[in-house]
């Protein structure tokens, strides 16, 4: 699944290599991490890394006198957060540390695993069920700690994030700023070569699933 992320950066006009390096760089900074410091220290040492390369490669396009438009995502713009999302088990321990012990989205992530638990991809992705962590104010209460794929959001119009979520079907249709979401993907790569070298799992889980387990 990973070296096919990779290669359908050929087909959006990216070249491969440079997020090939990442990918490697990523997996070496989380490899360290895991040995020293544990897994949720390798998830936020892999996000820094692929939040510099994309603002390395935007601070190059701008040298050349290549301005990209700005992502649409704000602080509030909550469509995505109906979409159903993967993560690793080095997420969810990441995860699990930003949640007090005695914090209710303890509890609410547990009711929502035990609601999409035995649902189809299609039926899961046609449901449209918000993420347990995303707060009454409509912003993520665990951003500083929030997923990779969730970091590689960029989509550059809302409205079209709007109407992917009552249309999943229309979610080829957002168009999205291609660096900082590739660069964040490379280093989600490179996480997840690191966690199965490690000998620790290494497929992806849905987010409620995977998080209940360790709650």
């Amino acid at each position: 699944m990973e070296d096919l992320f990779l290669e359908t950066l050929f087909t959006k006009g990216l070249m491969r290599r440079p997020f090939e390096n990442l990918a490697a760089t990523a997996q070496k900074a989380a490899a360290e991490a895991l040995a020293t410091d544990g897994p949720a220290a390798a998830v936020l040492k892999t996000a820094a890394l692929g939040a510099r390369a994309a603002a390395d490669i935007a601070r190059v396009r701008v040298a050349a006198g290549q301005w990209d438009p700005a992502p649409a995502c704000r602080r509030g713009c909550a469509h995505c957060c109906a979409l159903k999302v993967d993560i690793t088990t080095a997420e969810a321990a990441l995860l699990r540390a930003a949640i007090p012990h005695d914090d209710p989205r303890r509890e609410r992530v547990k009711a929502r695993a035990k609601e999409l638990l035995g649902l189809s991809e299609e039926e899961r992705m046609q449901s449209r069920v918000p993420c347990a962590l995303l707060g009454e104010d409509g912003a993520c209460s665990v951003y500083e700690a929030r997923p990779l794929v969730c970091r590689a959001a960029s989509s550059l119009d809302a409205d079209a994030c709007a109407r992917a979520k009552d249309r999943p079907d229309a979610a080829g249709e957002i168009p999205v700023e291609p660096w900082s979401s590739a660069s964040m993907r490379a280093a989600h790569v490179g996480l997840r070569r690191a966690l199965a070298t490690d000998g620790k799992p290494a497929p992806l889980e849905d987010i409620h699933q995977a998080l209940a387990k360790l709650l």
